[in-house]
């Protein structure tokens, strides 16, 4: 017995077959347990013989010792034969004679099949499944997508505008998650980089310069509350100028000069982005919750490990909810530099195989579509929303250029946001905004190695391991 457990130790459970007319792969549906229930059988059985034929000479051994009662005869053989009587010997006995350890051995060996069956115990491992693939989109050190031309620039490639609409519209956790082939439904991918494009976000609400005029009254404007406005260093501001004015109560601007994040030039940035919101606010007053931020998008490459997981192995395998996707970030490297020669956006991290960089990679952001996002970036979020009444807010742009038709939907989806979908400790909309924009993007960058048929690993896609649920 135990050679036969140490065999089959931390292994897959074996799966016996036999070959009838031919054919093979016919299972015989035997598990560990009942092979293990077979053997406990045998071993119990060559237990019990030497103890019974113990117990029956050590009952002569007994008598011959002094006289003794009939009845001890009969507690003798009923010990050979079950529990009742290994009991009934062993009170007679009271510890006092060799045969009680006989007697206490018929009993033990009653319980024997249970030990037996809990020598074994499962669990679920993970195993790479040759054969079978697991790709995700990723290894993308080229991104040159644009849209159709529109005017000076390029517009956005229209895959990266539908998720970072979708992003906005608070559609799914998919919108961050790039395209992904997993056949088991279990699959990794380890130490691999890709461009993609970083966020940071600054609170500026402690710089906001609070201006009220108080005594007016209105319908939505107690006279204590005043009418206020609340303005940046950067000029940017809220509010208006009385309670039957058309308050602007969120504000979000692309074209001001940098606060905080001054160490990217024009050039390095993909977007810079300046708000500020009094959320759920009918008129700006001197109680309003106003929140002020910075952000700035800038391109850069992430190291990733990335883990797929299927919650219940009985459905299909594919982005959905019944698959949990999780991504470690192991490194970031910012610092992108124009290249003299195409104007693209370029960088060469350090070389490093512990995060999937190779000595001299360069990723590059082309001249073309970094001009589309920029472009794309300053008229989108370049809007601000207008309160006229309970339930009567405006939607608008702030610019009137062709480019800026989606920058009242980005605003009200920015505006109405849902802040538990924002993470722990925000209260800043924007800045939520902001992030799940950069996902977005960064999936969008990601995903290229799937629109592109001739993509190859290395060219927009990585191969990982695939996985199956081994039981053990």
């Amino acid at each position: 017995m135990v050679i036969f457990l140490n065999h089959f130790n931390n292994k897959e459970q074996p799966v016996w077959a036999y070959t009838y007319n031919k054919k093979t792969d016919q299972a015989l549906h035997v598990s560990l347990n009942s092979i293990l229930s077979i053997l406990g059988t045998v071993a119990r059985i060559c237990v019990l013989i030497p103890v019974t034929k113990g117990l029956g000479q050590l009952k002569w051994v007994w008598f011959a010792e002094k006289e003794r009662v009939l009845t001890d005869f009969d507690k003798f053989e009923a010990a050979t034969r079950g529990l009742t009587g290994s009991a009934m010997l062993m009170w007679r006995l009271r510890g006092r004679h060799f045969a009680a350890i006989g007697a206490l051995a018929m009993m033990l060996a009653l319980g024997f099949d249970a030990f037996v069956q809990n020598l074994v115990t499962y669990y679920v491992a993970y195993e790479p499944n040759s054969g079978v693939g697991a790709y995700i989109g990723g290894t993308v050190t080229v991104y040159s997508a644009v849209g159709a031309w529109n005017s000076a620039v390029n517009s956005v490639d229209r895959r990266m505008k539908a998720d970072v609409m979708a992003s906005l519209l608070d559609v799914d956790a998919s919108t961050k998650q790039p395209s992904y082939y997993c056949d088991t439904g279990n699959c990794t991918w380890t130490q691999y980089a890709t461009l993609s494009v970083c966020s940071h976000c600054a609170d500026l609400t402690p710089q906001l310069v609070k201006n009220c005029t108080f005594g007016e009254t209105g319908p939505y404007l107690a006279a204590d509350g005043g009418s206020c406005s609340y303005t940046l260093p950067s000029g940017l501001s809220i509010g208006g100028d009385g309670p039957y004015i058309s308050h602007v109560v969120s504000i979000m601007n692309t074209s001001m000069e940098p606060v905080v994040y001054t160490n990217y030039t024009a050039e390095q940035r993909l977007g810079l982005v300046q708000s500020i919101s009094a959320f759920d606010a009918i008129f700006v007053n001197d109680t309003s919750p106003v929140v002020a931020s910075e952000c700035v998008l800038v391109p850069c490459v992430q190291s990733l490990n990335t883990t797929v997981r299927t919650v219940d192995p009985l459905y299909s395998l594919g982005s959905s909810d019944t698959v949990n996707y999780t991504e470690m970030v192991l490194e970031v490297w910012e610092g992108f530099n124009t290249d003299e020669t195409t104007s693209a956006l370029v960088l060469e991290p350090p070389a490093s195989d512990l995060h999937g960089i190779t000595r001299g990679q360069i990723f590059n952001l082309t001249a073309a579509s970094t001009r589309a996002i920029q472009s794309y970036i300053s008229f989108t979020l370049d809007a601000l929303v207008r309160c006229n009444g309970p339930d009567y807010y405006r939607y608008e742009s702030g610019s009137t250029a062709a480019g800026a038709s989606s920058a009242p939907d980005a605003s009200e989806a920015i505006y109405n946001r849902a802040l538990s979908n924002c993470g722990e400790n925000v209260t800043d909309k924007n800045i939520c905004a902001i992030q799940a924009i950069a996902d977005a993007m960064t999936k969008s960058i990601r995903d290229t190695g799937f629109w592109d048929s001739n993509a190859s690993p290395g060219q927009g896609w990585t191969s990982g391991d695939s996985l199956r649920p081994v039981s053990k």
